[in-house]
């Protein structure tokens, strides 16, 4: 009798993975390419509220910034407050088993967040003061207002292989950008009309 052993390899992790990068990045596209669109459909309407709208984008991009890094700090606080339990658990059971576990965890100090951000911001402005001395017309006009925002977040890092609870991280990331964007159309919304 032959026995034939046949080893196959476990890639669930590592496709799970890509699979996250794509969504992302597909969900990104939509989301930047619905941005344009209303962008480029209210341009008239941001042209009209030009000076408004520079004071308020302004003010908008800081606390974006603000709430996005406070999101940041809290994901990585909870991150490692769970790596912290994950390797306590692992310590007891190493020092009650008397076995020395430790390669169950060292695999997970490496996943990192890397965050590009890249701004374009394109402003012409051209004012024309036209004053003639038997009307005294002035006639001011401002023209091309581009402003070009591309923002590429890489995803955060999946928790230890472990970790039950990824597809919850999956989850409130996405939802996180929704809720953004979400909270920019309703405030231009509740701005302009």
């Amino acid at each position: 009798m032959i026995r034939c052993a046949v080893f196959i390899p476990r890639y669930n992790y590592h496709f799970y993975y890509n699979n996250n990068y794509y969504y992302y990045y597909y969900y990104y596209y939509y989301y930047y390419y619905y941005y344009y669109y209303y962008y480029y459909y209210d341009y008239y309407y941001y042209y009209y509220y030009y000076y408004y709208y520079y004071y308020y984008y302004y003010f908008y991009y800081y606390y974006y910034y603000y709430y996005y890094y406070y999101y940041y700090y809290y994901y990585y606080y909870y991150y490692y407050y769970y790596y912290y339990y994950y390797y306590n658990y692992y310590y007891n059971f190493d020092h009650h088993h008397h076995h020395h576990h430790h390669h169950h965890h060292h695999h997970h100090h490496h996943h990192h967040h890397h965050t590009t951000t890249t701004t374009t911001t394109t402003t012409t402005t051209t004012t024309t003061t036209t004053t003639t001395t038997t009307t005294t017309t002035t006639t001011t006009t401002t023209t091309t207002t581009t402003t070009t925002t591309t923002t590429t977040t890489s995803p955060p890092p999946l928790p230890p292989h472990h970790h039950h609870h990824h597809y919850h991280y999956h989850y409130q990331y996405h939802y996180y950008y929704y809720y953004y964007f979400y909270y920019y159309y309703y405030y231009y919304s509740y701005y302009y009309y």
